[in-house]
């Protein structure tokens, strides 16, 4: 990231999905001098001394509720049903997790909000 994006990224508001994951994880730990919001769905994230939120984002009412009361400018959208176990065996399932929330976010963000 070239420090022009890395700086506009910083100063916005930032909502990531799947903040209790391994990549959530960090990525929390690394912006949570930015104040990012956090959603967690199964676990709640360990000690992130910061605004995590549970949230079901295969609903659509769930998504759009927390995309009003948080306006993100970005959201590293990295929610998701890691099992390859899990998503063999239960492709709805796998659907719901992967595609669903995915929908559901991009139907009700604001134009100008950045999804990565």
């Amino acid at each position: 990231m070239n420090d022009t994006v890395e700086t506009e990224v910083m100063q916005s508001s930032l909502l990531i999905t799947g903040a209790a994951g391994f990549i959530g994880k960090a990525l929390f730990a690394r912006l949570k001098p930015h104040n990012p919001i956090g959603t967690y769905f199964r676990t709640k994230p360990e000690s992130h001394d910061g605004i995590t939120v549970f949230a079901d984002l295969r609903e659509e009412a769930n998504v759009r509720r927390l995309l009003d009361e948080y306006q993100p400018e970005v959201i590293f959208h990295l929610a998701a049903l890691v099992s390859p176990l899990v998503n063999e065996k239960n492709p709805l399932l796998a659907a719901e997790s992967h595609l669903r929330i995915t929908e559901n976010i991009l139907k009700y963000i604001e134009r100008t909000t950045h999804v990565i």
